[in-house]
């Protein structure tokens, strides 16, 4: 099998093959979740036609920052056909 980069996932979206490109970017992020990986998938992701999402509420109770962790989470859920709406609470000890 073909190593799967941005370049490919580039080229099948150039070519109009997107739902290779969806398949490969699945892959891709899954065996890559890195900060910038989930920025490359957001930013592809909005320019393909939008699937029928199904909305999802995560709500994060804290007395951390999680804040960098959020493309992360956004990436994920939106392969997964998820409209994530996020919301955050400070636990103050």
């Amino acid at each position: 099998m073909n190593e799967i980069t941005r370049q490919s996932i580039d080229a099948l979206l150039a070519s109009g093959q997107s739902h290779e490109a969806l398949t490969q970017m699945r892959t891709f992020y899954s065996t890559n979740p890195n900060l910038g990986n989930a920025q490359f998938i957001l930013d592809r992701m909005a320019a393909l036609p939008s699937p029928p999402a199904t909305p999802c509420r995560v709500a994060f109770l804290r007395s951390f920052t999680i804040e960098p962790v959020i493309p992360l989470m956004r990436a994920a859920a939106r392969l997964s056909v998820r409209s994530p709406l996020l919301r955050f609470s400070v636990l103050i000890p």
